[in-house]
């Protein structure tokens, strides 16, 4: 999310320096987005990890799924992997 959604242009790092007095408006308000994120999954963390649990199984079954399908997608066309 950093480096997507709060990019910043410092201009080319070529490894001359960077006047970070030019970004301390951007400073505090990256501070203060990643400290509501963390509120927000501390206040919720309940929500949280049964949302993950939830989405952990969706992502193992659908796995698994695939993974069955294409070995017996496999075996019927007589493809050794």
């Amino acid at each position: 999310m950093q480096g997507n959604l709060f990019l910043l242009d410092f201009g080319p790092l070529d490894g001359s320096d960077i006047n970070w007095n030019n970004y301390e408006f951007h400073t505090v308000i990256n501070i203060s987005i990643w400290m509501l994120i963390l509120v927000f999954f501390l206040l919720k963390s309940v929500s949280v990890i049964k949302m993950a649990k939830i989405t952990g199984f969706a992502f193992i079954l659908i796995s698994t799924l695939s993974l069955g399908i294409n070995y017996l997608n496999s075996k019927v066309s007589g493809r050794e992997y």
